[in-house]
């Protein structure tokens, strides 16, 4: 009954925020007479790299630290138009004697991940925007190894005081999931800490709220659990995933290094599959160009 009034809850905020999102384009659309190349105004070249010292994807875990590295590179064009390129390798620790620490030691990439997408503006203070990812996954060290295709559409509106963002997912792979995320966050920014007008500190708070069916977890399992059935707690739309993240990021000139801290617990978790909440940390570094 708890996670049914969760749920309800759940739906109600996301129905509040796209009424908000519906009032801001209709409110807007005749005052400003825009295309998306007047808002995206330049070319952009990025190249990254982020670790983390754990893995976590919507709530779940793989029961064991396993960092990971993921070089990145992105273009996103004047028209909108992204791609989004990367490689990931999970570092596997000595005392890790797990199958999946063992199928990681036998690949040097774990996953090659394909992004391509458009940005595009709704009125004046919402951003949207649409992907396709297609995941080569090598070996199930990868959380989201039962995953081959994943839809993505958001949109992140800014109320001034807090920005929420509302993200749908159509994941795709021998099974088909579907998830609501609820994302809220603020940016509390600082101009010119150590230069006179080429440095930002920005510090931005955030916490997710996820809904979804969760049959990629059952498939990336069932290897490892025989006896393990597709059950209605896997395709039963539910609240399955609490994140929080605090991440402090400073730019200067094209540089931009972002730590952050995150915290992730999972909900509603299928019968003898149970990801613990954990803490873990993250590192990006990119440069503009």
């Amino acid at each position: 009954m708890k996670n049914r009034i969760l749920l309800y809850v759940f739906i109600l905020l996301c129905l509040v925020g796209m009424k908000q999102y519906a009032y801001g384009l209709n409110y807007e659309i005749d005052s400003t007479n825009k295309s998306v190349e007047d808002t995206l105004t330049e070319r952009i070249y990025t190249i990254g790299l982020d670790y983390g010292t754990n893995q976590s994807f919507k709530g779940r875990n793989n029961g064991k630290q396993q960092p990971y590295y993921t070089p990145n590179f992105n273009y996103q064009a004047k028209s909108g138009f992204f791609i989004y390129l990367s490689i990931t390798n999970v570092i596997v620790l000595k005392n890790d004697t797990s199958e999946q620490a063992q199928e990681a030691r036998d690949h040097s990439i774990d996953e090659w991940q394909i992004n391509p997408g458009y940005n595009f503006k709704i009125g004046k203070n919402t951003d949207a925007s649409i992907s396709f990812s297609h995941y080569f996954v090598k070996d199930t060290a990868i959380i989201n190894s039962g995953i081959k295709n994943n839809i993505d559409y958001n949109m992140d509106h800014d109320f001034l005081i807090i920005n929420e963002k509302i993200i749908f997912d159509l994941d795709l792979g021998s099974e088909t999931d579907f998830s609501v995320a609820l994302e809220s966050y603020h940016s509390f920014d600082i101009d010119n800490v150590f230069t006179k007008d080429n440095d930002e500190l920005s510090f931005i708070p955030g916490f997710t709220i996820t809904a979804g069916t969760q049959n990629f977890y059952v498939t990336k399992e069932a290897p490892k659990h025989p006896n393990l059935k597709k059950t209605t707690s896997t395709t039963q739309f539910n609240i399955i995933a609490f994140d929080f993240i605090l991440p402090l990021s400073y730019n200067i000139g094209n540089f931009t290094f972002m730590p952050a801290f995150n915290y992730s617990a999972a909900l509603n978790q299928p019968t003898g599959l149970k990801s613990k909440p954990i803490g873990f940390g993250t590192v990006s570094l990119t440069y503009d160009f």
